[in-house]
């Protein structure tokens, strides 16, 4: 089979004029003198291999990945069992991938068929590997051996991680006055004005690192949602507030760069309640002119009458989960997490206490698709069920893209241009029945 499909691409080459590189691990390095075309491995599929046929025993061989800089920022190396791919290593073998241009880089995993049957996925990661190199290792004894792998190798601008921050200042002052900072408490009184103010920051944006794309103040989306209150018509990095109650708000400020890549960023104002006073005051009812009195008061918990400060509460907003990656055909389970805040202790106990779940999703193949909620307790709700046989029973195995996928990156996530809501009194069916 192995033959067929190197074969294949050959002649896709001579075809169309391609320039895709299909790589053995027993090639010399792509590394930064000599790095990956990456306009090429995105034109291409599957593209790096064991051997044509399977690989040998005594086997200990190194190659590195490294992108062109110009082109890609990071590579990603994805390993399936799926159509047009092939992994079959023999657990008494190995293969390491290290998060750099070298072994001495990080240790990202140690796989073979024993602990990852399905293949799996690695990317050079942002925070420890500036170069965007990947390196892999494989080592074989003499004993047993497998068919090997066939698998993609990719690079590309994937999403740069940005950092939102904010500050609050009160009144047109000029100290912050979130505490603890970001993502704290301001406490204003009724009437006083709150400048809100992001301040996100960009450690691998074009501008800092002079690769992958560009993120700053002025090509990012704000939008603004204060509980109580709503989404505010302005798209800028601050905005003024003034609270209309004595209560609770929850600020919350969500961005998007031009990637798309959203971040997220809450914090909460509270209003001064007034006291009440009942049980305050002198002892005596009337008190003549020149006479003393005594008057009662108190202002701590311990004082036996004394102020009283009413509760306030929160109007609690939405949520979102954030940027999950999801490469085709690696057969691994992604998650993400949803935070649920400000229900007072309630539980949600049915699907009737979720208004919607909505997502905006980009993919390239529903065929091995599935979405499901899982809560806390272990229940899970089956939210899109295509891929079958998968851990949902069922699946309608339809073969269709998401959200403009065209498949045509290299594997980096794309633009979701679709949002899917999903609702337990929908008049649509499932997603399946739609598509």
């Amino acid at each position: 089979m192995k033959n067929i499909f190197l074969a294949s691409i050959a002649l896709f080459s001579i075809s169309f004029g391609a320039k895709a590189q299909t790589m053995s691990i027993y090639d010399l390095d792509f590394d930064q003198s000599n790095p990956l075309d990456c306009g090429a491995l995105a034109a291409g599929g599957t593209n790096f291999v064991d051997l044509a046929g399977n690989y040998l025993p005594n086997t200990d061989e190194t190659i590195t990945f490294c992108p062109d800089l110009t082109q890609g920022t990071k590579v990603s190396i994805a390993f399936a069992t799926n159509v047009g791919y092939e992994f079959d290593i023999h657990p008494s073998d190995t293969m390491y991938i290290y998060d750099g241009p070298n072994t001495s880089a990080p240790l990202l995993g140690a796989i073979n068929s024993g602990t990852d049957p399905m293949g799996t996925s690695f990317q050079a990661s942002f925070e420890n590997n500036p170069s965007g190199c990947l390196t892999v290792r494989f080592v074989s004894n003499g004993t047993n051996e497998g068919t090997g792998w066939v698998a993609k190798v990719a690079c590309g601008n994937l999403p740069q991680p940005y950092y939102p921050h904010m500050e609050a200042f009160v009144n047109g002052g000029s100290t912050n006055r979130l505490n603890p900072i970001d993502t704290g408490y301001v406490d204003v009184c009724l009437g006083d004005s709150i400048l809100l103010v992001a301040k996100p920051q960009f450690p691998y944006s074009l501008e800092t690192t002079g690769f992958g794309y560009s993120q700053n103040l002025s090509n990012v989306q704000y939008e603004w949602t204060i509980g109580g209150v709503g989404t505010l018509p302005v798209n800028n990095d601050s905005v003024w507030f003034v609270p209309p109650a004595r209560q609770g708000y929850f600020i919350d400020l969500r961005l998007m760069d031009i990637f798309p890549q959203p971040a997220r960023i809450t914090a909460k104002a509270r209003v001064s309640q007034l006291p009440l006073f009942t049980g305050t005051g002198p002892v005596d009812d009337t008190v003549c002119l020149g006479l003393n009195t005594q008057l009662i008061g108190g202002v701590t918990s311990q004082d036996t009458v004394g102020v009283e400060i009413p509760n306030g509460n929160f109007e609690v907003g939405g949520t979102f989960a954030g940027l999950t990656y999801l490469p085709d055909g690696s057969g691994v389970q992604y998650q993400t997490s949803v935070n649920m805040t400000g229900l007072g202790g309630a539980s949600v106990t049915s699907a009737n206490d979720i208004q919607s779940i909505c997502i905006d999703i980009e993919h390239s193949y529903t065929g091995d698709l599935e979405i499901a909620l899982t809560c806390p307790n272990g229940t899970m709700v089956s939210l899109f069920n295509n891929y079958s046989p998968g851990f949902i029973p069922g699946g309608c195995s339809t073969a269709v893209f998401l959200g403009n996928d065209t498949d045509q990156d290299g594997g980096a996530p794309g633009f979701p241009v679709e949002t899917y809501c999903f609702d337990p009194s929908a008049a649509n069916g499932t997603l399946c029945d739609n598509l």
